[in-house]
């Protein structure tokens, strides 16, 4: 079994993309998966997302545009089993997810994880034409309380 390494700014920002976008699976085979925009999110994928994993776990990635979507799969038990016995990731549908205090540590694991998310899940907005508006969207309210509470450390409060 490989051993991730729970220091990691990248392992931290790729967690924050897979609490996001990403989904772990067991059937018919270990799979981890992160789902994006066909359009919006192509050149996220190629030019950032895929080097990150490489650098992560040195595997090639298998990459495929769908009719509607971008889909990213690794097809590894060894880091499906590293992913759900470190973090104790949610096999299927993440429901109320969590951020693994084990990949919090340091300052800069904190905000490699909170980019991760807000690469998949954030969004700037103006709002009334003039005040930018910076949000996340989960229906976790347990991720949401923990985004928050990192965002006030960081004064975004």
């Amino acid at each position: 079994m490989i051993t991730l390494n729970t220091k990691s700014p990248d392992l931290a920002e790729f967690l924050g993309v897979l609490i996001g976008d990403g989904y772990i699976g067991s059937y018919p085979s270990r799979i981890i998966q992160i789902t994006g925009h066909k359009i919006n999110d192509k050149e996220y994928y190629q030019n950032y997302l895929i080097p990150l994993i490489k650098r992560i776990f040195d595997i090639k990635v298998s990459f495929r545009e769908e009719r509607d979507c971008l889909r990213l799969s690794i097809y590894s038990k060894e880091i499906f089993t590293a992913l759900k016995i470190t973090f104790d990731f949610p096999v299927g549908k993440k429901g109320d997810i969590t951020i693994p205090a084990n990949i919090i540590q340091s300052d800069e694991c904190k905000l490699r994880l909170v980019r991760g998310l807000f690469d998949t899940d954030g969004s700037i907005s103006l709002q009334r034409k003039k005040y930018p508006v910076i949000a996340i969207t989960t229906t976790s309210k347990p991720l949401a309380f923990q985004i928050q509470e990192i965002l006030n450390e960081f004064g975004f409060g």
